[in-house]
């Protein structure tokens, strides 16, 4: 009746505050972040699940079997889970009280699954991504054996796993390709493009780094004044 629903989380950092938050935070944390939803909905326009994530309970199950009954059940992206005319007078009168009709529940559940099986193999997939730019980094010989190994054991047995998520060896090599190109553009982690040039001064961002290089290369140059014999 109660609680929200869960989703596989983008991080282990993600996961586990979530996880910290459903156990110290309790329905409390629950309401705040339904508040959060629902000023969510508001900047989106959508005032009707604004109303629902913004209400008591009991306000927002009569508020939702409305909702059902008019339009039926949806995803938050507008696809069709079920019509308006497909739901039972039972399963709307259960709604108002508090329960979650089963078709719909059981719905959600099986996408949240598939949902969270795939972002588990897509986040395997970029972390092996992210080890191989890692160890090509290091421009060191340990760097590229850790690299040929990475390549030879670890993202074979991730294609043999999952071959439709496989990661061919061109893929591995734009994925290098396009991580270095972004580096090169970026100056202490901002991507200086056409968009970010109309926000801000490129330049204003190493003023102090700049300042910092001047003064250290000056300090260099007059300690190496003083070992030099005259």
């Amino acid at each position: 009746m109660g609680g929200r629903d869960t989703k596989e989380a983008g991080s282990a950092k993600e996961d586990l505050a979530n996880r910290m938050l459903d156990i110290i935070g309790g329905p409390t944390a629950s309401m705040v972040l339904s508040w959060g939803e629902a000023y969510d909905n508001y900047l989106l326009g959508d005032y009707q699940k604004m109303s629902e994530k913004a209400s008591p309970a009991i306000v927002r199950n009569l508020l939702t079997a409305y909702r059902f009954s008019t339009e039926g059940a949806k995803t938050n992206t507008g696809v069709q889970i079920l019509t308006a005319q497909n739901f039972r007078t039972g399963e709307l009168i259960g709604q108002a009280i508090g329960f979650r009709p089963d078709i719909i529940a059981n719905a959600q559940k099986t996408a949240f699954k598939y949902i969270a099986v795939e972002r588990r193999i897509e986040k395997e997939r970029d972390a092996l991504l992210d080890k191989l730019d890692l160890q090509r980094r290091q421009n060191t010989i340990s760097g590229f054996d850790n690299f040929s190994k990475l390549s030879r054991e670890e993202v074979r047995k991730f294609n043999l796993k999952h071959p439709t998520f496989a990661i061919p060896q061109d893929t591995i090599i734009e994925s290098l390709k396009a991580r270095a190109k972004q580096r090169a553009e970026s100056v202490v982690g901002v991507k200086l493009d056409a968009k970010t040039k109309t926000l801000l001064n490129p330049y204003s961002i190493l003023t102090d780094i700049s300042k910092r290089e001047l003064e250290m290369n000056k300090k260099r140059e007059e300690e190496a004044k003083k070992r030099t014999p005259q």
